[in-house]
């Protein structure tokens, strides 16, 4: 066999020595690499590395909640981006009463106002 390859059906059909010898000649048997290795010494094993805590759900409000509670009814903040402007949203939704509303004012710029959460606007 010249290919450093071997199918599942290939080994089917081996004799036992044959299977024997296959760790020796550093065959893969079922699966063989996309081409990004050449074979398998380019991937280094590494020891004792410790796994990242995994970031679940949305951003934290924790800093855009401070600054709504310091907001009073009526306050509003000029904001860049939407997804700080949804975030912000968030957080003075989440203040008892109040509610977030938000209008683009111009290009990259988000006004999110603090109202009362019964107020029609």
């Amino acid at each position: 066999m010249d290919s450093k390859f071997i199918s599942l059906n290939d080994l089917a059909k081996m004799s036992e020595e044959e299977i024997k010898n296959l760790a020796t000649n550093s065959y893969s048997v079922g699966q063989k690499f996309d081409g990004s290795y050449e074979d398998d010494s380019e991937i280094k094993i590494d020891k004792s590395v410790p796994i990242p805590i995994k970031k679940l759900g949305r951003p934290t409000t924790k800093p855009w909640k401070s600054i709504a509670i310091r907001m009073d009814v009526g306050d509003s903040v000029l904001l860049k981006t939407r997804n700080d402007a949804s975030i912000m949203l968030g957080a003075i939704n989440s203040i008892e009463g109040c509610r977030g509303v938000q209008r683009t004012i111009g290009k990259g710029q988000i006004r999110v106002w603090k109202v009362k959460r019964n107020d029609s606007v």
